[in-house]
């Protein structure tokens, strides 16, 4: 075998294994962090690119040296995205360009399931961790643009400053700085004038004191109720 002049020395065998098993993991793809360039919410599927360049080996301008080359990854054109469900149940997001994800390469060829929902045959083709068997589960984000304000008391869904947060003891409703519970409360005041009437109507109408006090506890079980369950 001839060198390659442009070679330093000749490679060792583990060299060359190195570089095989270097190259076999280069071209399997299991996982990708990309950004949403399309969304199609009929079909719940997304285009998207990866969100970093491949490196490969070639030769410089002058034909005289190998250069490391930095290259972009195929684009993901169309690729299923993961919905949060169960039953007839589901919870579905407001997808936007520009949102991160974290891309998933199946294993195998899965058309026939994704076109017809067929379990029954083999894989249309042989192909295998392919960028045309892509699923995007969005929602990973890089640490310059994490979540602000994140709650670790609720579970939360929120949608730009409006959300609803379930904890163990309550729910929460917000919009802002402004909540369900603090709008309620507010009502307190109306509530003590209703008593404040009821008291009045005792003396000018004969209400007799047990529908009196029927009205009071009313009033009272809705205060404590509102309390009870929202936060």
């Amino acid at each position: 075998m001839t060198l390659d002049p442009r070679l330093k020395s000749e490679p060792r065998m583990i060299d060359v294994l190195l570089e095989l098993k270097r190259d076999i993991f280069l071209n399997m793809n299991c996982h990708a962090l990309g950004t949403i360039t399309a969304f199609d919410p009929v079909h719940q599927t997304v285009a998207a690119t990866i969100n970093y360049k491949k490196s490969q080996i070639a030769l410089d301008p002058t034909n005289t040296n190998y250069v490391t080359q930095l290259i972009d990854y195929p684009a993901i054109v169309s690729a299923p995205i993961v919905t949060i469900s169960g039953g007839s149940a589901a919870l579905t997001m407001p997808i936007a360009v520009g949102d991160t994800c974290l891309i998933f390469f199946n294993d195998r060829d899965f058309d026939i399931w994704w076109s017809k929902a067929d379990t029954s045959k083999a894989p249309n083709s042989t192909r295998l961790h392919s960028f045309t068997d892509a699923i995007a589960l969005i929602g990973v984000f890089p640490s310059t643009k994490s979540l602000a304000n994140y709650d670790t008391t609720h579970a939360v869904l929120r949608n730009g400053t409006t959300q609803v947060g379930v904890s163990a003891t309550g729910i929460k409703i917000a919009q802002g700085s402004t909540t369900l519970k603090q709008l309620l409360d507010s009502t307190h005041g109306i509530l003590n004038v209703l008593q404040l009437l009821n008291n009045s109507l005792v003396l000018t109408t004969g209400i007799t004191a047990a529908n009196q006090a029927a009205i009071t506890a009313a009033i009272t079980a809705l205060n404590t109720t509102i309390a009870g369950v929202l936060e």
